[in-house]
C-alpha cells in the first residue's frame, strides 16, 4: 500500500546518507545521490512516487563507465543501497 510521499522521500534520504551517499531534492519524486570515495564517483537519480522507486545511473568518474559496463565497486554501492532503502521503507511503512 501506498505511503506519503514525504514518508518515501525521508525514508530514501536517510537510507542513502547511512550508506554516504550525499543527497539531493531535484523535484518531487526525484532525488540527486552522489557518491565519493577516494578517486572515484557515481551520481545517480532516484525516482518515486507513493508506490515504488528506481535507482538510475547518471554520472561517474574513475569507474571505466562505457559501452555499458561499469566496475564492479558500483554494483555494490547501488546493491547495498537498494537494500538499505528496502529495508528503511518497510520500517516506516509498519509505523
Amino acid at each position: 500500500q501506498g505511503m506519503p510521499m514525504s514518508k518515501i522521500r525521508a525514508a530514501i534520504i536517510e537510507a542513502a546518507e547511512g550508506r554516504g551517499w550525499q543527497v539531493r531534492p531535484i523535484k518531487e519524486g526525484m532525488l540527486e545521490a552522489t557518491y565519493a570515495k577516494s578517486t572515484h564517483k557515481a551520481v545517480i537519480d532516484i525516482l518515486y512516487d507513493s508506490q515504488t522507486y528506481s535507482i538510475h545511473y547518471k554520472s561517474s568518474e574513475n569507474l571505466k563507465a562505457k559501452d555499458g559496463t561499469i566496475h564492479h565497486n558500483y554494483n555494490r554501492w547501488i546493491n547495498n543501497l537498494d537494500h538499505d532503502i528496502q529495508k528503511k521503507l518497510a520500517s516506516t511503512a509498519q509505523k
